[in-house]
């Protein structure tokens, strides 16, 4: 592991974030979520709303899923403190 000098590190942190790069990566992260279009439900909404277990609905909607008879799409949303990408299912239309 190396470790930047003090020098070094200051020299860092006094330069000014005004990269092009630096601003696409900041929206990236920007914490948005998605608007969850209606009819799109989670693993654990629709398990919740059958009774099946998450771990027994997640394998069936995988099959579903594959064998073209659902739509799958990840949606930016809020988990707890996080935004993060959460699979959402739909039926085919």
């Amino acid at each position: 592991m190396t470790l930047l000098s003090p020098k070094r590190l200051a020299s860092l942190l006094k330069r000014p974030f005004s990269s092009e790069w630096f601003d696409v990566l900041a929206a990236a992260n920007s914490g948005d979520d998605d608007e969850v279009p209606e009819g799109w439900k989670t693993v654990r909404e629709i398990a919740a709303e059958t009774g099946y277990s998450e771990h027994h609905t997640w394998k069936q909607l995988r099959q579903l899923h594959e064998q073209g008879k659902i739509e799958r799409r990840r949606f930016k949303i809020c988990t707890g403190t996080t935004v993060r990408p959460v699979p959402h299912y739909s039926p085919s239309r």
